[in-house]
């Protein structure tokens, strides 16, 4: 589990990498550059056991500096682009336990 700063700082490079994204010119390279670079940021939070809810608080906290950022149109824009990327990589892991008694986690990725 990380601690709030891996987070914080989690949080802070999708919002870079969406703004890098939304200053570059549009092409197939940087669409698939800020693709790869959303779905590292993913996967490293997939590894964290995070929650459904701490999952939501990135995302709510991506999508609010985006929009204060970049207004409600294009902040908007920009956060769904995120959204569908950050969720097409990331894999939730729902806790379960064994029958022989021992706690552990089950893969599940999301439904887009």
């Amino acid at each position: 589990m990380p601690n709030d700063r891996a987070i914080q700082e989690s949080i802070a490079r999708c919002v870079s990498i969406m703004m890098c994204y939304h200053n570059d010119e549009r092409s197939a390279e940087t669409t698939g550059r800020m693709l790869e670079d959303v779905h590292m940021v993913a996967q490293l939070a997939s590894t964290w056991n995070l929650t459904y809810m701490e999952v939501d608080e990135i995302l709510h906290q991506v999508r609010t500096e985006l929009i204060v950022r970049y207004g409600h149109e294009a902040g908007a824009r920009m956060n769904r682009q995120f959204a569908d990327a950050f969720d097409g990589a990331l894999t939730l892991r729902l806790p379960v336990v064994k029958p022989d008694g021992r706690h552990s986690t089950f893969p599940v990725a999301q439904a887009s």
